[in-house]
């Protein structure tokens, strides 16, 4: 399986001492650009192995049934660019942290189009 730790603090609260700092860093919104960058644009990985590892293997384990789209049902879906390029800053991250080991980065990849819940957020 792969997740995310996904755990954004302040930069308030990350600017303590590291043993009083809380764990975590911005991860759900750097996820696919980095898995694209680091794993399945070297070859290490696949797009059918990253559905399994990331949708199909954590819903197995929490017994959940697996999606699937109907007439009346929400879409739920994302329109990846492989050409595209995804710089990690702290103008581009949308989250409340800028605790990223990615920061100052451009990751392979970006995300064009999301929607969520019939909606389309981005």
């Amino acid at each position: 399986m792969i997740a995310t730790g996904h755990a954004p603090h302040t930069d308030f609260e990350k600017n303590l001492d590291f043993g009083q700092s809380p764990f975590g860093v911005t991860g759900l919104e750097t996820a696919l650009p980095a898995i694209y960058t680091q794993l399945i644009k070297p070859g290490k990985l696949n797009w059918a192995q990253l559905v399994q590892a990331m949708s199909h293997a954590p819903r197995k384990l929490l017994k959940m049934n697996p999606p699937f789209l109907t007439e009346g049902s929400f879409f739920e879906a994302f329109l990846f660019d492989t050409q595209g390029k995804t710089p990690i800053t702290r103008e581009t991250l949308c989250s409340k942290s800028y605790n990223s080991p990615w920061l100052g980065e451009t990751l392979e990849g970006n995300i064009e189009q999301m929607f969520i819940g019939g909606v389309k957020i981005l």
